[in-house]
């Protein structure tokens, strides 16, 4: 049986619809009975005085000293093996891109999940470490619990030049170290880590708490860094696997601890850098002192006082509950958040969120040096289940996109055998064939709408029943497949609408034995056969799913919330709107049909919705406006909807070559998001990591002129 449950669903499974909270207003913080990883507080969270600051970004022209071979530490619970969701397809990508500069030596750390012995992996023992914890919350007896640690060589693919008809179709193999912090010989943290699987990893099992195995890895992290560190230059030589890290790269709040755990135990330790990947689950993320305390180490003198005192600025609620965001966010060397736009927003008080008053002051002081930057996503190529031109089953299939070299509007490239819209309609052509429980032949004529992604309030599914009243109506014909995963969206109302829309719908899940296979053995031909995606997300740091339909030549109707607007561009939706619209530039041609998700009266100009949160502060689990909220967003939702079927239409009975060169323009727009482009993201880590090494040196140097003053 499971102790707890996993953060998200924490904190999403709520079934409350509460009111709307004045845009104005400071967002609070429920007052509630205190548990395990639960947010909340007395009344309002304490106001801290903070500035807003112009948004810096990284200056292109300061010189980059990093030595070839810089050490990184990732440390994450997803990469790889243990892909859950968006954390691990990114930090995936992100290491792999980032392996390919000879100025970062990549390495991962995450837990040694128990199903891993089911997988055909590389796993050698490392090191045998432990880590200090109080066996009772007096803190009267601490004991050293054992904590074993393996060596993963995880295999990957680099990227390769897919678009060349001559490059290789399977280059050769490379490795990326990960640390496995493994479970305990010692109760009770001898159950930490246990998994069915990849959907499994953030369960705890009796009788580990919850609390206890986050505060297990993130005090091993600490300590396999100090043992590293402690080794010096005769380790090193034993390998590269043994070199300390020059900067330890934590994501999100659950790992943000590491930060604490490494300036207690290391005085000249690495540089650090904290990520924020969103501003909903990662704030309320907390964890209960009295489970904490166990795991700090003892003060260094007797007038230091409680374990806690140092943490106590991110204790609330009469100090019985921290909250680690903060903690990541002033203890680091630098830190970054996954969406420019979104990053100026916060900076700049444009994004409003939910806790805001919690880190604010933090990431305020940070923006005031230029220490809190925005870095954008990439999309990975190398994951061929994603890649329409290297993908097996396209391939073998003879539906993939043809190979025809780096520029795609080149006009000798057109023709019948290097058509990309002859092989997105013969992938439809193929499903209707072989999946004739979910298609019928009158599908090959009509236009198919994909939403991909997890059932939930976040992701938009309000408005599904929306889409479906318009593709539902005469005279526009067509048909929404949903393939995702059940969550917090309640699965008997999606299921009702596909008993309404038969001809219109076809819902895919990964619980329905009839259903559950399907994503797994046919999401790229679904990809590849749809013609616009549906993201009508209510919050989107970048917008994976969205990035990935544009490289299978979709189209994207979406509300355009968060990171979605840097590199989506609305059609038109209306004559109003295109006389109202400055032509975009060249560079920036339209690839979308946006609609706001809380539109303003005109008389109130511009909308300022960048993302939920910008108009709708809530807790993670309280995304969910009510209906009264919805309904302009459900108007705006019809008249995009609309316009996405015309255009579809219009370029079906049009020239060829011009539908030709629209779903080539997408994919191109897809190819400028590689990981690797010229000033990317790639490029911008490694000045983070160049300023946090600098932000380093100088912190040690002012610690050391600073201790001889302190002593008598």
């Amino acid at each position: 049986m499971h102790d707890c449950p996993n953060t998200t669903e924490i904190f999403m499974v709520a079934n409350r619809a509460p009111a709307a909270q004045a845009p104005d207003r400071e967002p609070q913080i429920k007052s509630h009975d205190v548990s395990e990883n639960s947010s909340g507080d007395d009344g309002d969270t304490p106001k801290r005085p903070y500035d807003l600051h112009a948004y810096r970004h990284l200056n292109e022209s300061d010189i980059v000293t990093l030595d070839p071979s810089t050490r990184i530490l990732h440390v994450t619970k997803e990469f790889g093996p243990a892909t859950m969701g968006g954390m691990g397809v990114m930090l995936t990508a992100l290491s792999i891109a980032q392996s390919e500069s000879p100025l970062l030596s990549i390495s991962v750390t995450l837990p040694h999940y128990s199903y891993f012995k089911d997988l055909a992996l590389d796993i050698i023992p490392f090191a045998n470490l432990s880590i200090p914890f109080a066996t009772h919350a007096s803190r009267q007896k601490v004991k050293q619990i054992h904590c074993p640690v393996s060596l993963l060589r995880w295999s990957y693919t680099p990227a390769q030049d897919f678009l060349e008809p001559g490059a290789p179709t399977k280059p050769v193999q490379r490795s990326i170290d990960v640390y496995l912090i493994g479970p305990s010989e010692d109760k009770p943290f001898s159950a930490a880590f246990r998994a069915k699987d990849e959907g499994d990893i953030y369960s705890a099992y009796k009788p580990l708490k919850g609390e206890w195995k986050e505060s297990y890895f993130v005090s091993a992290v600490a300590e396999l860094v100090a043992h590293l560190a402690a080794g010096g230059p005769a380790a090193a030589r034993a390998g590269a696997a043994r070199r300390p890290f020059d900067v330890v790269h934590l994501h999100g709040a659950t790992n943000a601890m590491v930060a604490h755990y490494v300036r207690e135990r290391i005085a000249a330790g690495p540089a650090v850098v904290y990520s924020l990947h969103d501003t909903l689950d990662e704030l309320e993320y907390a964890n209960l002192a009295v489970n904490l305390r166990r795991f700090l180490l003892p003060p260094r003198s007797a007038s230091a006082g409680d374990v806690l005192a140092s943490l106590e600025p991110y204790l609330y609620r009469d100090g019985a509950q921290l909250f680690t965001s903060a903690l990541g966010i002033d203890l680091a060397d630098m830190t970054t958040f996954v969406s420019r736009s979104i990053a100026e927003d916060i900076v700049t008080g444009r994004f409003r969120f939910h806790l805001e008053n919690l880190v604010m002051p933090s990431i305020a002081a940070r923006a005031g040096k230029g220490e809190f930057i925005g870095v954008t996503n990439g999309l990975d190529f190398t994951e061929r289940s994603r890649n329409p031109f290297t993908n097996d089953q396209l391939v073998d299939g003879g539906l993939a996109f043809p190979r025809i070299g780096s520029e795609l509007l080149r006009p000798s490239t057109f023709g019948p055998s290097t058509s990309f819209v002859a092989a997105k309609a013969r992938a439809r052509a193929h499903l209707v064939r072989h999946l004739p429980q979910l298609f019928s032949p009158e599908d090959e004529d009509r236009p198919w709408f994909l939403f991909i992604g997890r059932y939930q309030y976040n992701k938009g599914c309000q408005f599904v029943a929306t889409l479906l009243e318009v593709l539902s109506s005469p005279p526009v014909d067509g048909r929404l497949i949903l393939v995702g995963a059940r969550n917090n969206f309640p699965f008997d109302s999606l299921q009702r609408l596909a008993r309404q829309y038969p001809r219109h719908m076809t819902l895919i899940d990964d619980r329905t034995p009839s259903t559950s296979g399907i994503q797994a053995a046919w999401g790229p031909v679904l990809r590849m056969a749809s013609d616009v995606a549906f993201v009508p997300s209510l919050s989107e740091a970048f917008g994976l799913v969205a990035a990935e339909a544009l490289l299978f030549g979709m189209p994207v109707l979406s509300t355009g919330v968060g990171g979605l607007r840097e590199f989506l561009v609305s059609f038109p939706i209306s004559d109003e709107d295109a006389s109202a619209t400055v032509a975009p530039d060249e560079r920036r041609a339209p690839n979308a049909y946006l609609f706001d998700l809380f539109p303003r009266a005109p008389s109130l100009g511009k909308s300022l919705a960048q993302g939920a949160e910008a108009d709708y502060s809530r807790a993670a689990h309280d995304v969910r406006p009510d209906e009264a909220q919805l309904l302009p967003a459900r108007e705006e939702l019809r008249r995009a909807a609309l316009r996405a079927v015309r255009d579809w239409r219009a370029r079906s009975e049009g020239s060829e070559i011009e539908r030709e060169r629209f779903v080539r323009r997408l994919v191109m727009d897809a190819l400028s998001l590689r990981w690797d482009r010229e000033d990317g993201p790639i490029d911008e880590y490694i000045r983070v990591y160049d300023r946090a090494i600098k932000n380093r040196d100088r912190r040690i140097e002012a610690a050391r002129r600073f201790e001889p003053e302190r002593r008598p």
